[in-house]
C-alpha cells in the first residue's frame, strides 16, 4: 500500500528541533511498497477515505518520528477487516473514524491507504456527517475531552451535570482546532467560556459558543479578563508557546487554580496556580517517547484510554452538540497531504483568502519602486517539478555550484550539497522561503513594508548578512542600506536639548554595513568603533546582539557602544531611540537584538581615535611525559590569573586543541592591550609569564610580542572573510565567572578536562574535542538588555565536537547526546547562574537573564 513514511535520522531530527525550518528538505517519502498492517483479534483494519492534518503532523515528519514510521493521526474510512474478538461490534463496510498514534509505528498512521486501530478506540460515523467533517473529531477533539473531562473534571456529555451558575473556564487560543472543541465541550455542560483570539476570529469563536472573547495581542489581555471574570480557576492553553501559559496563570492568579497545557511548559511560578500537561497520545494505551531514542518518555494512562473508549461510544449521539470545526479541503490524495503539510509549516492554517492577491502585491511593489525580489534557489533548475527547470542550466549548477563547498551555507532549499531532484515526492518544497523579498535601500521602503505586513498579518524576517549558525531567510533585506559617517561631535537627537548627553566622537552607519566595511573606512580616518572579529558580519546585528571583539575589553561590548539608532517599529513608524526618547526601545535593542522589536535602519556607534597597542601571542603544548590532569591543572591556574590580567587591561582569545588537529595538547592565543606602554604590558603579563616559566617540566611554552603597535597594524593581520567550508559539529557554551576561576580552580580544572580534548587522538578516527575562549569582556556595568553575566565573566567558553562524513549514525547520536546532556550539564553545575550563547534550552535565564524576565 501507499503511505507517507518518515525517513529522518536522529541527527537530522535533532538539528531540525533547534531550527525554524528543517534541513535536508521536509522529512518523509510516499512509499508504495509499505505492507498492509496485520491486525490482532481486538483490532480493525480501516480503508482510509479522508484524513485531517494537524500541526503536530509536520513536526512528527521533520523532527519527532523515527525512521520508517507512518505519519498522520486523524482519519475517516470504512472497515476493511475485523479482528476475531470484535466481530460483534464491527462489520466490513461500516463507516468509521477516530485517531491513531501516527508518527511512531511502522504499521500505524493515518496517511496511508490502510490503517489499524483498537476496535474500541474508533467510533461509528452517522450517515449525516461527511468524511471530511468527521476527520476533525480526531486529536483536537480527543485532547479537549482529556483536558476538560479528565484533568479539569468537567462532566461527560452523557451525564446530566449540575454546574454552578456563571462558573467560567478560560480557553487561550480559542480559534484553533483544539480551542473550538474545548469551547464546545465546556459550553455543552453548562460552563461560561472566556477565550482569546485575533479580532478577525471573534465571530468564529462566538459561533462555537464563547461567551466572551479578548484580543490575545493586547498587552493588558490578562488584566482585562480578570477585571470581568476574577473567579476563574480552570484554564486551558491551546497554544502553549511564548507567553500564553503565563497569561493563563495571570488570569487564574486571583483565585488560584490549574492551567492545562498542550506542550511542556515547566512549573508555575504563580502562587496558587499549577500547570498540568495533556497529550492525546496517552489515551492510546501504550507508553511512548518523543524524539526516540533520546527524548523524554511518557507512560500510558489507563484512565485516559478508558475515557477515550467512553468518548467513542457517545460521540455518534452528540454530533449535533459537538459540531465539526471548519475545514479547508485539499484534493489529490497524497499530493494534497504534502501540500497541506507545507501550508502548516508556513503557518497557513486557513484558506488562502487571507493572502494578498497578486494585484495587491504588485501595488506594494510599485510603492517601493520595484524593489521586490522573487527568490528562486539556484538549484531549482534541476527540479523537473519547478517552472524554472532547465537541464542545460542544471548541468552548469552541478559542475560549478554543487561541487563547490561554498553552497553549503545556503540552507533555504535544504536538500543536500548533491541535490535531490526527487525530493518533491517526499514533500520538499520552497514553501519555507519567503514569497517575496524587499530589497530595502531606504528607510521609507522598510516602513511601507512593515505597515503592509501588519495590515495583512504577514510574517517577515529581517536580514543583512545572515551571519548565523542556522542560516537565515531574507524578508526585509537591509544589506543595501549603506553609508558610513564619522562625526567628531555627535549630538544625540533629543526633544529637549537640555536632556542631551555631551557631544562625542561617533560613527553612524547604515543597517547594511558590514564590520569590515566600517573598520576599513574608519581606519582610513584614523578612528575605530567597536567591531566584530569577522569582516563579513553585519554591524547592526552583531552590536545589538551583544558583540565581543578585540577591543571590547577596553571600550565596552557592542551593546554598550550605541548612543542612538533609527528604528522602524512593527507598525511602520520611524523613530529615533536614545537615552532621551523612546528609552524602552533603546534599552531593548542594546543586547536584546536589533530585529527583535523593529527594523534598525541606521545605527550610531561610539568612535575613538585609532589607539596605540601592544599585542602578543602565547603557545603552550603538553610534554610527552605529562598527564592530562597536570595539563588541565595548568590551564585552570592560568585562568585564575586572568581576572587580574584583564583588570590591568589585557584581553584576548584562545583555543585548546589536541591530536590529530595539533601534534599535542595545545593552549594558544592572542593577547592585546590598548593605549599602554610596553612596561605597563610587561608588568601586567608578568604573573602569566612566571606561571609558564615555572611549568617547564610539564609543558613547552612561548610568550612573545608581535610587531603590532597600533590599530591599523592589527587590521592588516586579520582574516578577510569567514570560512564557508562544509562541516558538522555540535557545541555548547558557558560564561565562566571571575569567582569560579579564582575560588573553584580545582573543580574548574576537572570540568575543563572532561569537556576538553584528550592527549591522544580518538581511537575511532573522529576529530578531537576543541575549546575556544573569549577573554575580551567588559566588566563595566551598563543599563541595557545585555545578559548581566557578561559583567562578571572572565571567559566565555565554547566546547565543540566535530565529525566527518565517515561517522555513522550511532557515533553521531552518541556525540550529540554527550554534548547536549553531559558536557552542558557539567558547565551548568560549574557555574549555575551564568549565561550561555548557544545550545541551552532555558533561553530566558541563560540567554537574556532572570533580571530581564
Amino acid at each position: 500500500m501507499k503511505a507517507l513514511v518518515s525517513n529522518r535520522s536522529i541527527v537530522t531530527r535533532l538539528i531540525n528541533a533547534s531550527r525554524a525550518q528543517p534541513i535536508c528538505g521536509q522529512g518523509g517519502r510516499v512509499q508504495d511498497d509499505v505492507p498492509i498492517p496485520t491486525i490482532s483479534s481486538n483490532e480493525i483494519l480501516v480503508k482510509v477515505k479522508a484524513v485531517a492534518l494537524n500541526p503536530t503532523d509536520f513536526k512528527h515528519l521533520d523532527i519527532l518520528s523515527p525512521s520508517h514510521s507512518i505519519i498522520g493521526c486523524d482519519y475517516a474510512g470504512v472497515v476493511h477487516k475485523v479482528g476475531d474478538s470484535v466481530k460483534d461490534k464491527w462489520q466490513v463496510g461500516d463507516r468509521v473514524a477516530g485517531a491513531v498514534h501516527g508518527g511512531l509505528y511502522p504499521d500505524k498512521g493515518s496517511f496511508a491507504e490502510y490503517l489499524k486501530t483498537d476496535a474500541d478506540l474508533a467510533w461509528r460515523v452517522p450517515d449525516k456527517i461527511s468524511d471530511t467533517d468527521v476527520t476533525t473529531y480526531g486529536v483536537s477533539a480527543v485532547t479537549a475531552m482529556l483536558t476538560l473531562n479528565i484533568h479539569h473534571e468537567l462532566p461527560f456529555l452523557d451525564t446530566r451535570p449540575s454546574i454552578p451558575k456563571n462558573e467560567a473556564v478560560f480557553i487561550y487560543a480559542g480559534a484553533t482546532s483544539a480551542g473550538l472543541y474545548h469551547i464546545e465541550l465546556a459550553k455543552a455542560v453548562g460552563y461560561r467560556v472566556v477565550t482569546t483570539a485575533s479580532p478577525r476570529s471573534f465571530d468564529l469563536v462566538k459561533k462555537y459558543g464563547a461567551d466572551a472573547v479578548f484580543d490575545y495581542n493586547s498587552l493588558t489581555v490578562a488584566a482585562d479578563i480578570v477585571k470581568e471574570y476574577p473567579k476563574i480557576t480552570k484554564a486551558v492553553d491551546c497554544f502553549s508557546e511564548g507567553k500564553s501559559t503565563s497569561i493563563c496563570a495571570a488570569v487564574l492568579k486571583p483565585s488560584g487554580g490549574k492551567v492545562i497545557t498542550l506542550l511542556p511548559n515547566g512549573k508555575s511560578s504563580t502562587r496558587g496556580v499549577s500547570y498540568d500537561l495533556v497529550m492525546s497520545y496517552t489515551a492510546f494505551g501504550h507508553p511512548f517517547q518523543w524524539l526516540p531514542p533520546i527524548g523524554p518518555k511518557f507512560e500510558a494512562r489507563p484512565q485516559d484510554r478508558a475515557a477515550l473508549v467512553r468518548f467513542c461510544e457517545i460521540l455518534p449521539n452528540i454530533t449535533h452538540i459537538l459540531k465539526p470545526i471548519p475545514t479547508v479541503v485539499l484534493e489529490n490524495g497524497f499530493d494534497g497531504v504534502l501540500e497541506g503539510l507545507n501550508k502548516l509549516r508556513a503557518g497557513q492554517t486557513t484558506d488562502d483568502s487571507c493572502w494578498p492577491s497578486t494585484k495587491t502585491w504588485s501595488a506594494l511593489n510599485s510603492t517601493i519602486n520595484g524593489h521586490f525580489i522573487r527568490y528562486t534557489p539556484p538549484g531549482a533548475v534541476c527540479y523537473k517539478s519547478h517552472p524554472s527547470y532547465n537541464a542545460e542550466a542544471c548541468d552548469s549548477v552541478i559542475k560549478h555550484e554543487w561541487l563547490n563547498a561554498g553552497c553549503i551555507p545556503v540552507f533555504e532549499n535544504g536538500t543536500s550539497i548533491y541535490g535531490d531532484p526527487e525530493s518533491g515526492e517526499r514533500g520538499c518544497s520552497n514553501d519555507v522561503l519567503p514569497a517575496y523579498v524587499v530589497n530595502a535601500t531606504t528607510t521609507d521602503y522598510v516602513a511601507v513594508t512593515l505597515k503592509f505586513a501588519a495590515e495583512k498579518n504577514i510574517r517577515l524576517v529581517i536580514k543583512n548578512t545572515g551571519h548565523a549558525g542556522d542560516g537565515r531567510n531574507p524578508g526585509i533585506w537591509t544589506h543595501n542600506l549603506k553609508g558610513i559617517e564619522l562625526i567628531e561631535d555627535f549630538n544625540s537627537t533629543c526633544p529637549n536639548s537640555k536632556d542631551a548627553p555631551s557631544p562625542r566622537m561617533a560613527a553612524t552607519v547604515g543597517a547594511g554595513v558590514r564590520d569590515g566595511e566600517m573598520v576599513e573606512a574608519l581606519a582610513a580616518m584614523n578612528a575605530l568603533a567597536v567591531s566584530g572579529t569577522s569582516n563579513d558580519v553585519g554591524v547592526a546585528g552583531r552590536s545589538t546582539g551583544g558583540g565581543h571583539e578585540f577591543a571590547t575589553g577596553h571600550y565596552g561590548q557592542g551593546a554598550d557602544s550605541i548612543p542612538e539608532a533609527e528604528i522602524v517599529t512593527p507598525s511602520g513608524k520611524v523613530v529615533i531611540a536614545n537615552e532621551c526618547q523612546n528609552e524602552d526601545l533603546y534599552w531593548a535593542i542594546r543586547g536584546g537584538g536589533g530585529g527583535t522589536i523593529g527594523v534598525i535602519t541606521r545605527l550610531t556607534l561610539k568612535a575613538y581615535p585609532a589607539p596605540q597597542m601592544v599585542m602578543a601571542e602565547f603557545d603552550i603544548s603538553i610534554k610527552n611525559h605529562s598527564s592530562e590532569d597536570e595539563w588541565y591543572q595548568l590551564i585552570a591556574e592560568a585562568h585564575a590569573l586572568f581576572p587580574a590580567i584583564q583588570d590591568a587591561g589585557i584581553h584576548g582569545y584562545y583555543t585548546v586543541e589536541g591530536p590529530p588537529s595539533a601534534e599535542a595538547l595545545t593552549f594558544s592565543g592572542s593577547l592585546m592591550m590598548f593605549e599602554a606602554s610596553s612596561k605597563t604590558y610587561e608588568d601586567a603579563i608578568r604573573p602569566f609569564a612566571k606561571l609558564l616559566e615555572s611549568s617547564n617540566d610539564t609543558v613547552a611554552s612561548s610568550l612573545y610580542r608581535l610587531p603590532v603597535n597600533n590599530w591599523q597594524g592589527l587590521l592588516k593581520i586579520l582574516p578577510d572573510i569567514g570560512s564557508v567550508s562544509a562541516g558538522h559539529s555540535i557545541r555548547t557554551s558557558r560564561m565562566i565567572s571571575r569567582r569560579t576561576v579564582i575560588e573553584k580552580s580545582d573543580e574548574f580544572a576537572a570540568v575543563y578536562e572532561k569537556i576538553g580534548p584528550t592527549k591522544k587522538a580518538p581511537s575511532n578516527g573522529l576529530p578531537n574535542l576543541s575549546i575556544s575562549g573569549t577573554l575580551t569582556i567588559s566588566p563595566k556595568p551598563v543599563n541595557n538588555s545585555l545578559h548581566p553575566s557578561w559583567r562578571n565573566t572572565t571567559v566565555h567558553l565554547i566546547t565543540g565536537q566535530a565529525w566527518t562524513d565517515s561517522a555513522n549514525e550511532t557515533e553521531i547520536r552518541s556525540m550529540i547526546h554527550d554534548m547536549t546532556y553531559r558536557k552542558l550539564g557539567l558547565l551548568r553545575d560549574l557555574d549555575a547562574v551564568q549565561g550561555a550563547y548557544l545550545n541551552e534550552a532555558r533561553f530566558k535565564s541563560f540567554f537574556q537573564g532572570y533580571e530581564h524576565y
